[in-house]
């Protein structure tokens, strides 16, 4: 299935991405099982692009890859943010308890 998909998005560039409804309807498969297969590529070094708004895509250069960096930096900071406010909320009644 992994070579089905890597296959399909080497057909779609920035200005002709594929959405994952339709990749659900073509393969026949769960979208959160395309997602994992798409991360699974990236993290094999495959140039796979995306953006939250157009879908996802074949990167014919590094500048391309950059809505899908910039998307995902900003999660990392969301969810910094997140672990933070939660650890600092749990010191502070820790701290009450202590009293």
């Amino acid at each position: 299935m992994k070579d089905y998909i890597l296959n399909h998005l080497k057909l779609h560039s920035i200005s002709n991405p594929t959405k994952i409804t339709t990749m659900e309807q073509m393969f026949k498969i769960p979208n959160r099982l395309i997602r994992q297969i798409i991360a699974d590529l990236r993290k094999e070094g495959q140039p796979i692009g995306s953006d939250s708004r157009n879908g996802y895509y074949w990167c014919g250069n590094e500048r391309e890859l950059e809505p899908f960096i910039n998307e995902t930096k900003s999660r990392i900071y969301e969810l910094t943010r997140l672990i933070k406010g939660v650890r600092k909320k749990f010191r502070e009644l820790d701290q009450i308890n202590l009293f």
